[in-house]
């Protein structure tokens, strides 16, 4: 794996505590980064003064998941006051620290938050560093979504699974990435089954729920 990834990032990522949307949220914000296209749609429901729960869902690198997903955790069964005050700094300690050029994964996330809680009726404002989604925001998601997912899923195999599977002493690599087939293709050194099913799970958790791994 990455040498840069604490364990919390990887536990975050591969075993997320808060992926999905709420029902009759309280409030909804999403922000995201131009540079990198990457969204965070943040999902909150207030109750008697507190957090009473936070979800959330993104497109985005194992840094922004993990972001994400923390961020929910930390505000959860918190005061709104708490929630307001949390920083970028603050999910990224949680962590156990990110690279300087992920620090924005943070800063997202906590916007995304924000956003929420200002669309629940809260007044809070957002950091510098992302932005709520905008005309600039939405340009960037115009790609094709086939060019976003080959993209996305070029970058979770470098970033992450060739790493983790070669610290297994197992070789990955990516061959090619059909989206009109839902296929991605491999080649992989050994314990094909163990790969097929960790690799294409976390495909179809964050890339597309259709996508099938073949050898």
């Amino acid at each position: 794996m990455n040498e840069l990834y604490t364990n919390k990032v990887r536990d975050r990522f591969i075993s997320p505590q808060n992926l999905g949307a709420l029902a009759n949220p309280s409030g909804v914000g999403e922000v995201g980064n131009v540079i990198c296209g990457d969204t965070v749609k943040m999902f909150v429901k207030l109750a008697d003064g507190k957090v009473a729960d936070a979800k959330y869902q993104t497109y985005g690198c194992v840094y922004s998941i993990a972001c994400a997903d923390m961020t929910a955790s930390l505000v959860k069964g918190q005061s709104i006051d708490y929630a307001e005050k949390l920083t970028g700094e603050d999910v990224a300690q949680a962590l156990d620290g990110l690279p300087d050029g992920k620090v924005h994964c943070s800063v997202m996330a906590v916007n995304a938050l924000r956003s929420a809680l200002k669309n629940a009726g809260e007044n809070v404002d957002l950091l510098a560093g992302a932005k709520e989604i905008t005309t600039d925001m939405k340009k960037v998601q115009v790609i094709p979504l086939s060019i976003q997912q080959k993209h996305r899923i070029a970058e979770l195999f470098d970033e992450f699974f060739i790493p983790e599977l070669k610290k297994k002493s197992i070789n990955v690599e990516l061959v090619n990435v059909d989206i009109s087939q839902h296929t991605v293709q491999i080649r992989c050194s050994r314990s094909t089954a163990y790969v097929k099913s960790y690799i294409e799970g976390l495909l179809k958790r964050y890339v597309e729920d259709q996508l099938s791994l073949l050898f």
